[in-house]
């Protein structure tokens, strides 16, 4: 599942580099997929990450 975080990660990398939007869609839900399962793997919350993103902002 790691693994498939950095695959996804150089393709979402690629696409915004080349500047195809809907590859950059494509890519990004691919990304956030297999982040999403690799969070739930660590028994992470995504409530938890979408509050850090919060704290962070202040």
């Amino acid at each position: 599942m790691l693994e498939k975080v950095g695959e996804e990660s150089t393709e979402f990398i690629l696409a915004v580099k080349n500047g195809v939007p809907e590859r950059t869609v494509e890519e990004t839900a691919d990304l956030l997929f297999h982040i999403l399962v690799a969070l739930r793997a660590a028994d992470v919350r995504f409530e938890d990450v979408l509050a850090e993103l919060e704290h962070r902002r202040k």
